[in-house]
């Protein structure tokens, strides 16, 4: 029967590409821009026109680079009904979710996550080596109010990032201040949302003061959450409250302003800082995880100073130059309650009661250099360094509390699970775009990273087996990575590509020095751990017609070194309790493979439509088992604007394939196959003279499901929301 109905589902979607081809055909080229915002050249605006920096480090047409790459914008994210930059995601090809709520939610690129993407703010990295393995950067710390747009590159693309990017990059371009024509002027904007089943409350306010020479623009806004609530039986019958999946507060302050040295040549100054409190993690404790998780605060900060020079001589088309200095800062609390008998006293009850709060903070500061050279021969040189230093401290406080009917004890500890740590990280890299003919174009890059990783002896830090301080160990770790790409214009509209790229992550601090309890396991230090090493295959076909635009690509990304918490076979005894040991190690060769297609078409009458689909797959090849990822996807939307542009609809439906391609390994973290989950979303928006509103209702049909990622796990298998009403307010001045 799910065969059935998987087969219908993807007979429906290929009609429907089929159907958006014809009309293309039928229709041609002449009338395309009659109904549909147009650019340049006179076609439709698609997301293959967007010009993005990530593939590059200097502005290209997404149609015109070797990769798969998708665009989105603030007002996708509100067009979605989400109130941050990864609930946007949930519909791009290749891409999933982990976690969830109001602020934890994460990407998943190509069945890689957490610090296997690489996410960066304006070029420059959010990830650090204190996160954990699966959890990565924080997608929240960055309100939506201040982004320009969001690339998505997937691949590896360590050539010119460095460490992480094995499965993608997400790079988050912040919004700059517009040039004026003439004297002083001063703009602003205003927003404000409302979803019905978290109670969630959204409000930003932004000022621009700007002229030929000087533009400046500042922003604020606010956002809070109550739990939400699983499906209910009625429209506003919200069902289970999911417990925990709450947000006290999230306020986030923006300052960016540009100083104009002469006519090539700009100075610029941004600000961000994220203040964040009360964050919930969703549904614990729960009768199978009996550790209540918490966050009373997670704040981020970060500052940078820009010097850009354009054209500046007939062969060096830009020069960059920025420095910067970032503070992430967090308390994790984690609260264990539990009754066992009193063994010696018959009849009683032995209570504990464990408090613990992690405190942790990263600092970062750096630079970056670069240089876009003009070449003879149709070539565009990029060259430059990375320069950053990390420094991490933090410590955690535990109040132990244990009662029974005979006596009462307290106790406050303190330790630290990984030692104090700093790191310098030095790239050099230099990519190469060669067009030797008309049609044809290359891609060609090389980087060397040199990291020094010096970890501090540290007061707390200790065996968690015997009790007995350990002794870090500083280490140097060096690697070379490279790409090589092609794309071929077969016809005009069509071009095909290919890329082959070579990457590598460090290990994380987590990875190589926690020594602890963490989801209830023993973990011990690995100080011998490799780098993970990959090397990624793309080949795929990109179209961009005056009606309809896509592309498809298939990958293969197969990983050495690859890093596992795995059990080590041995057991210590904890509080009374036998528990098994285990640790961070390389498992050698994994390898991920899959395909990915995005598809647009504007459509006759002012109708447009999407289709969005991906599947993935991963193996252990040297245990010889499957890597739970998620399943495959597809997404198909329809819309409709009204001709002058005041009012627009559409809808778009989700469906998440079954997961059944799960091998049990009694080492390794346990994952659980997953149902297969159909959502329907809603939107649409009335444009009243500078005035626009939007209505979302998400989870149209009230559906009870779970993301695949966390559907997978037997410990806390998170729920998402039920129907859910967004109202939503802007205007610009």
């Amino acid at each position: 029967m799910a065969m059935r109905a998987q087969k219908k589902i993807w007979e429906t979607a290929l009609f429907l590409l089929l159907s958006v081809v014809l009309v293309w055909a039928q229709e041609g080229v002449s009338d395309s821009a009659k109904k549909v915002s147009v650019g340049a050249d006179g076609l439709p605006v698609y997301q293959m026109d967007e010009l993005i920096v990530t593939a590059n480090r200097y502005e290209r047409a997404a149609f015109e680079v070797p990769y798969s790459v998708s665009v989105f914008s603030e007002q996708k994210v509100w067009s979605a009904g989400a109130f941050t930059l990864s609930g946007a995601m949930k519909g791009l090809s290749g891409v999933d979710i982990s976690d969830a709520g109001p602020f934890r939610a994460r990407p998943v690129v190509r069945g890689l996550a957490g610090s296997r993407v690489l996410v960066l703010v304006d070029g420059q990295r959010m990830n650090d080596t204190r996160e954990n393995t699966f959890s990565g950067a924080e997608l929240s710390l960055v309100s939506p109010g201040t982004v320009q747009h969001v690339e998505v590159l997937r691949g590896s693309n360590s050539v010119l990032f460095g460490s992480n990017a094995m499965g993608g990059v997400v790079n988050i371009l912040t919004k700059k201040p517009a040039i004026p024509v003439g004297r002083w002027k001063l703009s602003g904007d205003f927003s404000s949302r409302y979803s019905t089943n978290d109670q969630q409350r959204f409000g930003r306010l932004g000022l621009a003061l700007a002229n030929h020479r000087w533009r400046v623009k500042a922003g604020a806004d606010y956002r809070r959450a109550n739990n939400y609530h699983g499906p209910g039986s009625g429209v506003f019958d919200w069902g289970r409250e999911v417990a925990n999946s709450n947000l006290k507060r999230a306020v986030g302050l923006d300052l960016a302003g540009d100083y104009q040295l002469a006519e090539r040549h700009t100075l610029s100054l941004s600000a961000q800082s994220s203040l964040n409190s009360g964050i919930g993690f969703q549904e614990t404790p729960n009768p199978t995880f009996p550790v209540g998780i918490f966050f009373p605060y997670h704040d981020r900060s970060k500052i940078a100073l820009t010097y850009e020079g354009k054209q500046l001589t007939s062969k060096i088309a830009s020069f960059k130059a920025s420095v910067y200095g970032q503070k992430n800062k967090k308390d994790l609390r984690t609260v264990f309650s539990a009754a066992f008998p009193n063994v010696p006293f018959p009849g009683s009850t032995l209570r504990i009661n464990d408090t613990s709060h992690t405190y942790t903070t990263v600092l970062t500061a750096g630079t970056n250099l670069q240089q876009v050279l003009s070449l003879t021969g149709n070539q565009t040189l990029t060259y430059g360094l990375d320069y950053y230093r990390e420094m991490i401290d933090g410590f955690t406080r535990t109040n132990s509390h244990s009662s029974s009917l005979v006596f009462q004890t307290d106790k406050v500890t303190q330790s630290a699970a990984v030692p104090e740590n700093h790191m310098d990280a030095l790239g050099l890299f230099a990519q190469n775009d060669i067009r030797p003919f008309r049609r044809l174009s290359f891609q060609l890059g090389t980087r060397f990273d040199w990291y020094r990783q010096a970890a501090e002896k540290t007061n707390g830090y200790n065996d968690v087996r015997t009790g007995q301080p350990l002794e870090p160990k500083s280490d140097v770790l060096t690697a070379l990575s490279g790409s090589a790409g092609a794309q071929y214009e077969l016809i005009r509209g069509v071009r095909l590509g290919a890329n082959v790229g070579s990457g590598f992550r460090v290990p994380n601090l987590v990875e190589k020095f926690f020594s602890g309890t963490q989801d209830q396991q023993i973990i011990t230090p690995n100080l011998d751990l490799a780098a993970e090493k990959n090397v990624s295959v793309d080949a795929g076909v990109k179209f961009r017609f005056a009606r309809f635009s896509g592309g498809v690509t298939a990958f293969l990304n197969q990983l050495r070194d690859y890093i596992e918490l795995r059990a080590t076979g041995d057991s210590v005894t904890v509080s009374g309790r036998r528990q098994a040991v285990w640790n961070y190690e390389n498992v050698s060769r994994v390898r991920f493979a899959g395909i990915e297609g995005e598809f647009e078409a504007h459509l006759p009458k002012g109708f447009s439509s999407f289709l969005n689909t991906s599947y993935q797959s991963g193996d252990n090849l040297s245990a010889h088992r499957a890597i739970y990822v998620a399943p495959a996807k597809l997404v198909v939307g329809l819309g409709w604007k009204e001709p002058r542009g005041r009012f627009d609809a559409e809808v778009s439906n989700r469906y998440v394939f079954e997961q059944n391609r799960v091998d049990y390994d009694p080492s390794s973290t346990l994952r659980l196959p997953t149902p297969a989950f159909n959502l329907v979303n809603f939107r649409t928006s009335y444009n009243w003279h500078v005035w626009t509103l939007t209505a979302n209702v998400n989870n149209l049909t009230n559906q009870t499901y779970r993301e695949p990622l966390n559907a997978a796990s037997p410990f806390n298998p998170i729920l998402e929301p039920g129907r859910n009403f967004i109202l939503g307010l802007s205007t610009k001045f």
